[in-house]
């Protein structure tokens, strides 16, 4: 994946699109995002998945990664499959994915 930044142009490549199965295989609804965990968040938060209810007045991504207790340095976000910066407005129907940096040897 590349690392690009909230303000890079279309060199920056979209998130890969992937069909995710889950055991709540809800609809999105007119108040709710579906909120994705990556890698070790989805470890560390016992969840790959979830539809979380957007509390009023608008949230940002990062006062829902508050609200949701998500704690991991270096991690990055993607709303509808581009990449957003914390302060990015959630809106109903949104797709939030929560990132962690990729670490290896």
């Amino acid at each position: 994946m590349a690392n690009c930044g909230a303000n890079d142009g279309p060199e920056c490549p979209k998130l890969e699109r992937r069909k995710i199965v889950s055991s709540t295989d809800q609809p999105v609804t007119r108040t709710t995002v579906r909120v994705l965990l990556f890698g070790r968040l989805r470890e560390e938060q016992g969840w790959h998945e979830r539809l979380v209810e957007l509390p009023r007045p608008v949230t940002t991504v990062a006062s829902l990664q508050q609200a949701l207790g998500i704690h991991c340095p270096g991690l990055r976000w993607a709303v509808n499959q581009d990449f957003a910066p914390p302060d990015h407005p959630l809106q109903p129907g949104d797709e939030l994915a929560f990132l962690p940096p990729i670490t290896g040897g």
